[in-house]
């Protein structure tokens, strides 16, 4: 191996050798390295080991991969390496980054896990990346989805882990609700077992604890450490029937029959809903009588009123056969498993007429930043990270680095487009498809919620022109219907699905007729997923072009800007729109009422961060076991939580 200059002061000779060298001297290289760059735990890293670390994994990835890591990307995983959390513009490869940073790191790491956020990615990555991985000696595993702990264990071996942080989270608190149900063992049984050869029983039923985690990349970093930070993951018991259900059903009655202002306060900013000293006294006056209590009976109309005004069917959850499946508030993916908290999930199914379940018994929680806080380094990577620096800063202690594009970005940007109403909006949206398919350029339309998605779509068909839909509904055919939208004239409608992390790869013919044109159907209440969608478009320096179009009775305006709403509806010209300067002047207006929301929603997110750091700290001087302290749960957040 004399021949591997590894030890050069000048990295790109290093690289020159790797490239000269078999596979099989690569991985003998790669193993010397490996025990020359071990660092004692506690101690950094040393600059040159990582430089050769980052030589060896862009030499597995342009083997495997047929990818050259250029500059940019070097850049991005030398900041990761260093503890920064990265922006990285969509379509400059974030996948491939994290993977040189797992490679870089992984002298030093016994494991690291690369949280994506939702189980497609964290397959599809792992799948693409993986003999990289191999090449150089390397085991990788995907978390499979499910409570079965002992087919998992294998998994949380691998050197490089793909996962979901709510699968984690939930194998961490099954494994410990596991061990704590077993039977206490006598004291010196495991000294006894290896004097006489015997196997330890927990071991044999497979219940060894779970590796302390390492390192955690988490891809998509703003979605995974703020939209869903507030959401804690809740383990329980299967759900049976619940015996309060009478008292439910009293409560959806009596719920609609209360009047805003009179009864109750709704505020769609935060999602909350409060009564008022008139409602108190109805509702106590209504109290049912003869009926099993689970919990105070105001709180069953206040989850009442929440589920009727805050979470709205084909945006928030599915209606599936007997049950109501979540739906990720940030992505439109299915949460299968997972269910609402204090008896939420039961006011949803008497609100849809489904049978009554409970919410099972919760056996253990953990906050999502309180799993985070048990890796020994978290770093990050997302292509919109700087409009949240500060919040990633207080809350994670992250300092946000942005790295320029490789090659500098060809997306056009239309001005946007306003409407009175939702239906004029959606005529004018078919109007713009319809030239486009016609010269071959293929158009992704982005919808707020399934049903807007529904309706566009029929709307497209019923103009005689073929397009697919991609929702919640759609996971087994996702990969193939992103495989298609990049096709010549292709029409794509979908949710916020193909928002995160969707690559869509162009043909030749849709390259020519000027890329993917992105439609956004409607604002979303963080400018961060705007900025997701149409991203979609105009990916590695490729041409393609987006226009958002806006309407009087979008969500957004109605909830947050009702006299821009009415201000618009009142000037829109005979054909519903707006003339082309005022909607143009009405860009920063709406940017305004983006911001004020995601204020509301990261003050949010600081009370509770706070809330449960103060939790975490009293947890330390109380016994060892499960500590079931109350939690400060917003009324809006998803709780998770699934069977044991």
């Amino acid at each position: 191996m004399s021949h591997l200059r590894l030890a050069s002061t000048s990295a790109s000779s290093a690289e020159v050798d790797l490239r000269a060298v078999s596979d099989d001297d690569l991985r003998t290289a790669w193993t010397a390295h490996i025990h020359r760059a071990a660092a004692p735990p506690g101690q950094t890293t040393k600059p040159r080991s990582i430089e050769t670390g980052l030589n060896f994994a862009a030499e597995a990835i342009r083997r495997t991969l047929g990818l050259e890591l250029y500059p940019q990307q070097r850049a991005a995983a030398r900041a990761l390496i260093h503890g920064r959390l990265v922006e990285l513009e969509t379509g400059e490869g974030k996948t491939v980054v994290a993977s040189a940073a797992a490679i870089a790191l992984a002298p030093t790491r016994h494991a690291t896990h690369v949280i994506t956020s939702n189980q497609y990615l964290a397959q599809r990555d792992a799948t693409l990346l993986s003999p990289a991985y191999r090449l150089l000696g390397l085991s990788v595993a995907v978390l499979p989805s499910g409570p079965d702990l002992a087919a998992k264990r294998p998994a949380y071996s691998a050197d490089i882990l793909y996962a979901t942080l709510p699968e984690l989270g939930f194998d961490l608190l099954r494994d410990e609700y596991h061990r704590r149900s077993q039977p206490p063992v006598a004291l010196g049984t495991a000294t006894l077992n290896r004097l006489t050869g015997q196997t330890d029983s927990l071991s044999s039923a497979g219940q060894n604890p779970l590796p302390p985690p390492d390192l955690a990349i988490v891809d998509e970093a703003d979605h995974v450490l703020l939209d869903e930070a507030i959401s804690p993951l809740v383990l329980a018991g299967e759900p049976g029937l619940a015996f309060d259900a009478p008292v439910a059903l009293a409560a959806h009655r009596l719920a609609v029959s209360l009047t805003i202002p009179r009864d109750f306060t709704f505020d769609p900013a935060t999602s909350s809903v409060a009564l008022t000293a008139a409602g108190r006294d109805r509702v106590s006056q209504a109290r049912p009588h003869g009926e099993r209590f689970l919990r105070p009976w105001p709180d069953y109309v206040t989850q009442a009123l929440y589920a009727a005004c805050c979470l709205r069917r084909d945006e928030h959850y599915l209606v599936e056969g007997e049950d109501v499946v979540l739906l990720d508030r940030g992505t439109g993916r299915r949460l299968s498993g997972h269910r609402w908290q204090d008896g939420l999930h039961l006011a949803v199914l008497i609100r849809e007429q489904r049978p009554p379940r409970g919410d099972g018994r919760a056996l253990a929680s953990i906050s999502r930043p309180a799993l985070l806080s048990r890796y020994r380094q978290v770093l990050g990577l997302t292509g919109t990270a700087s409009s949240a620096a500060n919040e990633f800063r207080s809350l994670y202690g992250l300092q946000v680095e942005v790295i320029p594009p490789h090659v500098a970005c060809r997306r056009q940007v239309e001005p946007q487009r306003v409407f009175a109403t939702t239906a004029a909006k959606e005529i004018a949206l078919v109007d713009d498809i319809a030239p486009r398919h016609q010269r071959g350029q293929p158009v992704l339309v982005g919808a707020r919620t399934i049903d807007s998605a529904e309706r566009i779509a029929q709307a497209i068909a019923n103009r005689g022109l073929a397009c697919e839909l991609l929702t919640g509904r759609d996971e087994a055919r996702e990969a193939e219907i992103i495989a298609r939208a990049g096709l010549c004239g292709a029409i794509t409608v979908a949710t916020n699905v193909a928002g995160r992390g969707t690559d869509i790869r162009l043909d030749s013919r849709a390259l020519a007729a000027g890329g993917l044109h992105v439609l956004v159907a409607e604002r979303q209440q963080s400018a961060r997923i705007d900025r997701q969608f149409i991203g979609r478009a105009a990916r590695q320096g490729q041409p393609g072009s987006a226009q958002f179009y806006v309407s009087a009775e979008d969500w957004l305006l109605t909830q947050f800007a009702p006299r821009l709403a009415a201000w618009i509806a009142h000037r829109a010209e005979p054909a519903g729109e707006l003339a082309p300067s005022r909607a143009s002047a009405l860009t920063a207006s709406i940017q305004q009422i983006q911001n004020r929301a995601e204020t509301l929603s990261a003050r949010a997110r600081h009370e509770l961060f706070a809330a449960d750091r103060a939790r975490r700290e009293l947890t330390k001087t109380l016994p060892t076991g499960f500590r079931h302290l109350p939690d400060r749960r917003p009324p809006y957040s998803l709780h998770a939580s699934s069977g044991v």
